[in-house]
């Protein structure tokens, strides 16, 4: 993750709050401590991808434990296209909101 990376989730129900790099991995971390075992992360199916830094994909997430989850991340790259700038999540029903956002992203990126 870049030194500027950003989390937030717009998923319905119970979420996580905005977070930084530093409360991101700590809350990845506290998942692995109340017993949920080793995540492991797979990409389900790619929705969108405009241009080389911004995706949108279904992401699946295997505790180990019996727990799966799925949710649809919008996923931007650093300029350096090494590492993870921001995330936001979505349910994976939420296409529309989820594209609204990767062009949001997109555009401002263009601008800049």
């Amino acid at each position: 993750m870049s030194d500027a990376f950003s989390s937030e989730d717009r998923r319905r129900g119970l979420s996580f709050p905005k977070s930084d790099v530093d409360s991101y991995a700590r809350s990845v971390g506290s998942s692995w401590e109340v017993g949920s075992g080793r995540p492991q992360f797979s990409l389900r199916e790619t929705v969108a991808v405009p241009g080389e830094r911004f995706a949108a994909s279904v992401l699946e997430i295997d505790y180990g434990d019996g727990m799966i989850s799925e949710t649809l991340v919008v996923l931007a790259l650093d300029p350096t296209l090494r590492l993870i700038q921001r995330t936001v999540e979505f349910d994976v029903d939420d296409v529309d909101g989820a594209i609204a956002e990767l062009d949001r992203m997109h555009t401002e990126a263009d601008a800049n």
